[in-house]
């Protein structure tokens, strides 16, 4: 029997109202058993760090553990096993540790975090841990570069990583990867010290530096005290250390006159299997003497893995450090040198002319100047050497031993005549000169002779004048004789 419309109504209404609460309480546990399984599915990421430390004579004289920009490499320890448990005298470096920050990438949702971490002070092992993360996604892990004090530098395979043992890390040149679905949780990173040497040349590359290994009073030698590191400055082109968790280049090039700077360079030796012989190859008492070297670059990409350079060896004396206290000794090199690789520069040649012939020519690498290879002035009777100069008749450019050559070109010698030289006429005297002139005016009855004086005229004054003067004088001397007579 059907029911009224009423009732129909009614019953619709509460199956509704039924449905709305059943799927509400679906939804909330759902929600609940989601958030219960994220929770568990969550696993904390840990990290533990091994470091380069000074050695002990260095923290007795009061400079503590941790390697400083300037600090003395001769006062690094050798010791292989550092870090990892907590010591009283390496506050220092836990310091740089506990402040170091990780950039954390989820790589299933994209989202990226940067965290400090937790490094307890109750904890018996530098480990701290980064958090929690879910254990169904993947993650991409690194320092942040600039917590990296200099001349510290990262790597990411601090430990031999056996991928039946440690599955769940995947490392790389500067990060590594973490699926926390695999067991365990704790990863190993190390921060060691490096230094980079550019040689001035090739040449000169395998004396830049060089250390004494100390010996203990029974006269072996031991990796204890200071190694007397000594830098040979006079070989050096720039020595400089690692800043950021990134290998540093100079700010300029070198150069070699007749040659182009073509980058760094560095030799390795190379092992039976091709691989680049390192100290764990001689660790394993692989020698090395007899071993194939070749060139390898020294740039940007190449460098992307500073570790590297703290175990590379080769046979020709440049990098070739050894503690000689045994094989497990000795791992790690702290310094490392790189040499220039130079290639023929273009040159152009000045040829200098004189007098419409060559009178020298010079070789000259490209956009340098003559110097002090400009040859000596020449000469041309009657002129005197002005310049060199790009136009024959003087009207072009001066080159000069300053002028950049950047094209073979002729230049040619630029005189200016000599004037003749002036004859200094002498001036007539200003003083006046008298002149004495004796007349013979003696008469027949033998009157003695009579002197009389001539004026010599002063300057200016007539010849016509004087020679009136002269006149009168023999005159009047001529009638004093006859009244004398």
């Amino acid at each position: 029997m059907l029911r009224s419309s009423s009732e129909r109504a009614k019953l619709l209404l509460v199956t509704f109202a039924v449905s709305l609460l059943f799927s509400v309480l679906l939804s909330v546990n759902i929600k609940a058993s989601a958030a219960g399984g994220n929770t568990e599915q969550q696993k904390e990421l840990s990290i533990t760090f091994q470091w380069g430390e000074l050695n002990d004579e260095a923290v007795r004289a009061g400079r503590g553990r941790l390697i400083k920009a300037d600090s003395d490499f001769g006062e690094i320890s050798q010791n292989w096993a550092w870090g990892t448990v907590r010591h009283q005298d390496s506050k220092d470096v836990e310091a740089v540790f506990r402040k170091m920050k990780f950039t954390i990438k989820d790589n299933t949702t994209g989202q990226t975090t940067t965290v400090t971490g937790d490094f307890p002070e109750t904890n018996k092992a530098t480990v701290k841990s980064l958090g929690k993360y879910n254990a169904a996604h993947t993650y991409t892990v690194s320092v942040v570069n600039e917590d990296v004090p200099s001349p510290y530098f990262v790597t990411y395979d601090a430990s031999t990583i056996d991928k039946k043992l440690e599955p769940q890390f995947k490392v790389d040149v500067d990060h590594f990867t973490w699926d926390p679905s695999k067991y365990p949780n704790t990863m190993c990173i190390r921060i060691d010290a490096l230094e980079i040497i550019y040689a001035k040349d090739e040449d000169v590359a395998a004396q830049c530096f060089s250390y004494t290994q100390p010996k203990d009073a029974q006269g072996k030698f031991t990796s204890e005290g200071n190694w007397q590191f000594k830098y040979e400055e006079k070989n050096i082109y720039s020595r400089l250390r690692v800043k950021n968790n990134a290998i540093q280049f100079p700010a300029t090039n070198p150069s070699k006159p007749g040659f182009e700077f073509d980058g760094w360079q560095f030799y390795v030796a190379r092992t039976k299997a091709g691989r680049p012989y390192t100290s764990f190859n001689r660790s394993a008492d692989q020698p090395i003497e007899n071993l194939p070297v070749a060139y390898s670059p020294f740039n940007s990409q190449t460098t992307a893995y500073p570790y590297l350079f703290a175990l590379i060896r080769d046979n020709k004396g440049v990098n070739t450090f050894a503690d000689k206290t045994g094989t497990q000794y000795g791992l790690i090199s702290r310094t490392f040198v790189v040499f220039p690789k130079w290639k023929k520069g273009a040159t152009y040649k000045v040829q200098f002319v004189n007098n419409d012939k060559k009178y020298a020519e010079v070789e000259v690498q490209a956009n340098k100047s003559v110097g002090q290879a400009m040859p000596t002035e020449p000469s041309k009777e009657g002129y005197t050497f002005k310049e060199w100069n790009t136009s024959k008749d003087g009207k072009g450019e001066k080159f000069a031993a300053d002028t950049i050559v950047k094209d073979n070109m002729t230049v040619y010698a630029v005189y200016s005549e000599n004037k003749p030289k002036l004859t200094k006429t002498e001036e007539p005297s200003k003083e006046p000169t008298t002149t004495t002139i004796t007349t013979d005016t003696t008469s027949t009855e033998g009157s003695k002779p009579t002197t009389a004086k001539t004026r010599v005229a002063k300057t200016g004054e007539s010849a016509g004048a004087i020679g009136t003067f002269s006149l009168l004088s023999l005159l009047f001397a001529a009638l004093k004789s006859k009244k004398l007579d």
